[in-house]
């Protein structure tokens, strides 16, 4: 599934990812995200989150940890 930037907040998440309930892995790496919403909770399956280089991110959501997680990446930028 493509996300186009037009259909993302102004968060820079991509709300139609909120419909895949049994997602179990996201990227969404180099995304322009600047926060990831409360709703990331109504993804009840999700174990691994990445959200590395993103570098305006201002917060991920507490809500984040809700969900059984077993890894999240946060990465700001690369080291040469």
């Amino acid at each position: 599934m493509i996300f186009h930037s037009d259909e993302n907040t102004d968060s820079g998440f991509p709300m139609q990812i909120l419909q895949l309930m049994n997602l179990r892995y996201l990227n969404l790496s180099y995304q322009g995200l600047v926060h990831v919403p409360d709703t990331i909770s109504f993804l009840s399956s999700l174990q691994h989150l990445v959200v590395s280089y993103n570098p305006h991110l201002l917060n991920i959501s507490p809500q984040a940890g809700s969900l059984p997680l077993m890894s999240m990446y946060i990465y700001k930028r690369k080291y040469s």
